[in-house]
């Protein structure tokens, strides 16, 4: 029997094209229904607004998606995510592109 996968936590600020570039290589990596949390860590750029709205419609199994009323900063929407998950945590950068096997 193997071990549970880890979450995966997304803090996300502002970088739309990035955010985009991550989550596509997340989404092409992680196996159906792994836990990925994004939380946008209340981004003034609407295209990051626009981002996630398109990937949250796309309803992928598994992810969900926050947003801070205010900014917390990195380590505070990191925190926030890690609270709100069981087991192991893998924390990315927005702007993470991750490779197979990765």
């Amino acid at each position: 029997m193997s071990a549970p996968l880890p979450a995966v936590v997304i803090p996300v600020y502002n970088a739309a094209p990035e955010l985009d570039r991550c989550l596509r290589t997340v989404r092409a990596t992680v196996p159906p229904g792994s836990a990925v949390l994004i939380i946008d860590d209340a981004s003034p750029d609407p295209a990051v607004a626009a981002v996630l709205r398109d990937w949250q419609g796309r309803g992928v199994p598994g992810w969900r998606f926050l947003s801070n009323p205010a900014n917390l900063g990195f380590v505070g929407t990191a925190n926030r995510g890690m609270r709100l998950c069981r087991g192991d945590v893998v924390l990315l950068n927005s702007d993470t592109e991750v490779t197979r096997g990765w």
